[in-house]
Formats: C-alpha cells, structure tokens, sequence
C-alpha cells in the first residue's frame, strides 16, 4: 500500500473515532445541545466511513489499472 493510503486511513480511523468520543459524551447529558453533539458525532462517523471505503475503491483500482493497459497495448 502506498503512503498517502495509508495516511488517509489513518484520517478515516481518527474521524470514526473523535465521531464515537462525540456520541458518547452526548449520551452523558440531557438536552437540545446534546441532540446536536449526537449529529455531529454521527457527521464525523459517516465522513471516516466515506474515506475509508473511497480508499479502499480507488487502492482497488490502481491494483487493476495495469491490467487493463497491458490488454489494450495488445
């Protein structure tokens, strides 16, 4: 795997878990902001899901890329 793929998981991990830190100190206190702090919470969560999973499509790709052009200089 590359450096920058590796860094940008490493982003995506950090992501899910500042999101799962937000989750779960809203989940302390009763009231309109906690609901917001649960949002943001699930905001965090679902952009280090996106990264990741847009990591691991385009690391897919690459790996598949030189086939493709090997077939077509054929």
């Amino acid at each position: 795997m590359q450096k920058r793929t590796k860094k940008r998981i490493r982003i995506a991990a950090l992501l899910i878990t500042v999101g799962m830190i937000l989750e779960f100190a809203s989940l302390m206190w009763i009231g309109p902001s906690a609901f917001l702090v649960f949002i943001g919470g699930g905001a965090f969560i679902c952009a280090g899901v996106g990264l990741y999973l847009f990591m691991l499509f385009i690391a897919s790709r690459k790996q598949h890329q030189p086939e493709a052009q090997e077939i077509s200089a054929s």
